[in-house]
């Protein structure tokens, strides 16, 4: 075993940085036009594209994942429940060659905005990773179909073995609450491995997960809550909840 623990090994894997849920859908929508092939190495779910291997993400194989919908109400009381883990937040996303600094909550402000913030404990931060990401990943053929022609380098917080999550809050209006979701990534390529997480940020992100559980209305589909202060303004009838920050653009 190695450290973290291998999973797999793979004759064409090459380590590829961790991606952000926009490029992940890309690779997803990708897929019919790799000439790789499908790979189900012990319940994990990817495949081959090119010289590089893309892990399709899971909620139940490849990490951790509530979703919800907040008012700004509701995000301020799960600050207050962050805090109480001593947390730091850093954004996503940064330019080209900047680096990660710890912002105190205190700093943070929730906006009807769609923010994508990386929460970590003070004690981890010089865990936390990033990798510059300085080519597409998709290649040329597919971003034409895509009609993707161009293409920022930027830097992506949060990757490898980085005990941290990520939060995607909700988008709002007047009329309707996009949902948001926090992620924990229990997995990281590494010289060519798949490897884990340790169990105690995985177990820390656990409780957390568990807090927003016990506070939320279930929804119909697994993993998806809604928050008190949402809940009330549906019961009223006075919003609207959508899975999409792309549909609060035909709101009145």
């Amino acid at each position: 075993m190695s450290r973290g623990g291998a999973i797999w090994r793979h004759r064409r894997l090459a380590a590829l940085p961790a991606l952000d849920a926009a490029s992940v859908g890309l690779l997803t929508a990708a897929l019919p036009h790799c000439d790789g092939d499908l790979i189900p190495p012990r319940g994990l779910t990817g495949f081959s594209c090119g010289r590089g291997f893309v892990v399709i993400r899971g909620e139940a194989e490849m990490g951790r994942q509530i979703n919800f919908w907040m008012t700004e109400e509701d995000e301020e009381a799960l600050v207050v429940r962050l805090r109480e883990d001593d947390i730091v937040w850093t954004p996503c996303s940064l330019k080209l060659g900047a680096r990660p600094k710890p912002n105190e909550l205190d700093a943070w402000r929730s906006t009807a905005d769609e923010q994508w913030i990386i929460c970590i404990r003070r004690r981890d931060w010089k865990r936390l990773k990033y990798y510059d990401i300085l080519e597409d990943p998709l290649p040329q053929s597919t971003r034409r179909a895509l009609g993707r022609d161009d293409f920022t380098p930027w830097t992506r917080v949060g990757t490898g073995s980085s005990p941290c999550f990520e939060w995607q809050t909700c988008a709002r209006t007047s009329a309707k609450i996009a949902r948001g979701r926090v992620y924990f990534d229990s997995t990281w390529l590494e010289d060519g491995l798949a490897m884990v997480k340790d169990e105690e940020p995985t177990r820390w992100f656990d409780r957390l997960a568990a807090w927003i559980r016990r506070r939320g209305q279930k929804r119909d589909y697994p993993g998806q809550y809604v928050m008190p202060g949402a809940a009330q303004l549906v019961s009223s009838g006075r919003i609207e909840l959508v899975t999409s920050s792309k549909s609060l653009r035909t709101s009145a």
